[in-house]
């Protein structure tokens, strides 16, 4: 049995071209065996970093504005970065894995967005025979009774067997009491940064990539494990932007069945990342 914590969020200017403004929505999935022992890590990096009773470990520090992606500010970034890293390593020898849906706003709309984060949750538990509770903050009461809603969708009417695997309604707890949320922020809001071009996710791509859900293909000599479409879903589909972004060498494509090495010449984002040039610095 896994719980799932999920959360949400929007950033409404990526700096990466190619893009508008992008929903995220998507959670972590915590064996139930290593669910204390990760609540143990956590406390013990609040107290061996300082962190005051009533601050928190997630991505933004705007009191859970409603649907935020927001950015620390400058004078607290690197203690930020160190506690964020330090979280994150904690999440990977948990086994902690990680599935999160980012789209274009004008592309699918938030139920679509929920029932997608769903949908590969529930085909994750799945393929290992597992089944889940998912725990979501009641602060976005929209959010939390949607994927309540949407988890309750048979097979016959939907894309994903969430009612065979997803066992409960959707639960809500508040994030300031459950740390394991806060880490789903944390997840969500940086691997969000990462897609738009945020210059403050870039140092946690090689963390995020390594707690994303993947998939193993066979069949070849040295089968490549591939987090596209399950662990990171991009909708629309600029699975280029792994390789850019999180520097993935590969992408399993579902229509042709095979791997692909990115980045694909005839994909979005085949010679460049989308970011803006900086200018030339010369040294005195």
């Amino acid at each position: 049995m896994y719980l799932v914590f999920m959360d949400g969020c929007e950033v409404p200017a990526p700096a990466r071209s190619g893009l508008g403004a992008i929903r995220a929505i998507g959670g972590i999935l915590v064996p139930e065996g290593e669910v204390a022992g990760f609540d143990s890590d956590l406390r013990r990096i609040r107290r061996e970093a300082g962190l005051a009773p009533g601050e928190r470990l997630d991505w933004s520090t705007d009191g859970r504005q409603r649907g935020g992606c927001q950015v620390q500010p400058a004078n607290d970034r690197d203690r930020r970065l160190h506690v964020h890293t330090t979280v994150l390593a904690a999440a990977m020898r948990r086994d902690v894995r990680s599935v999160v849906v980012v789209a274009d706003q004008d592309v699918a709309g938030r139920d679509d967005v929920v029932r997608t984060f769903l949908g590969g949750v529930a085909a994750y538990l799945q393929d290992r025979d597992e089944i889940a509770v998912v725990v979501a903050d009641p602060v976005d009461e929209d959010l939390t009774s949607a994927a309540r809603d949407l988890a309750e969708v048979r097979p016959a009417e939907g894309p994903y067997p969430a009612e065979t695997r997803i066992v409960l309604p959707v639960l809500s707890a508040p994030a300031r009491q459950v740390p394991h949320l806060q880490v789903a922020n944390l997840v969500v809001g940086a691997t969000a940064a990462v897609v738009a071009g945020q210059p403050l996710g870039a140092p946690l791509a090689p963390l995020l990539s390594r707690l994303m859900a993947r998939r193993t293909a066979g069949g070849m000599r040295s089968p490549q494990s591939t987090a596209g479409g399950v662990g990171l879903v991009l909708e629309p589909p600029r699975y280029n932007l792994l390789n850019w972004a999180f520097g993935e060498r590969w992408h399993y494509d579902t229509e042709q069945r095979q791997l692909v090495q990115l980045p694909h010449r005839d994909w979005d984002y085949a010679r460049s990342d989308g970011l803006p040039t900086r200018p030339h610095q010369t040294v005195a």
